[in-house]
């Protein structure tokens, strides 16, 4: 198993849509917030040996919550998600985000951290 810390809970349901809680534990912090619930979550999934991981748009907020969870846990990484796979394109402008991802790209970003989970657990 391992532990991934998302911004929404949109973007819970598309990881939901390829993987069961049996494989990835998600934090959803609602957007950018850093509060002491989030910050325990973390420690939690650390604690427990879990590889823990930031799944974040790639847009300034997605930075932006990266950089403050790096700044709490350094050893957390991040999972660099393409703009272009993550992008939704609606009227006069595009928006970003981990749950405009198709199935088969989030199988792509998350499966060697999968598979790495599943083998550290034997």
């Amino acid at each position: 198993m391992i532990a991934v810390i998302v911004e929404g809970w949109s973007d819970h349901t598309a990881i939901r849509r390829v993987y069961s809680p049996k494989d990835v534990q998600t934090i959803v912090t609602n957007g950018t917030k850093m509060n002491g619930r989030i910050k325990e979550q973390i420690q939690e999934a650390l604690d427990m040996r879990l590889p823990t991981f930031i799944l974040s748009d790639p847009d300034k907020a997605g930075d932006e919550l990266a950089g403050m969870v790096k700044s709490n846990f350094s050893k957390v990484s991040r999972i660099k998600v393409n703009p272009d796979m993550a992008k939704q394109e609606r009227m006069f402008r595009v928006k970003y985000g981990v749950e405009y991802c198709s199935d088969e790209y989030l199988k792509e970003l998350l499966e060697g951290v999968v598979q790495y989970g599943r083998h550290k657990a034997m």
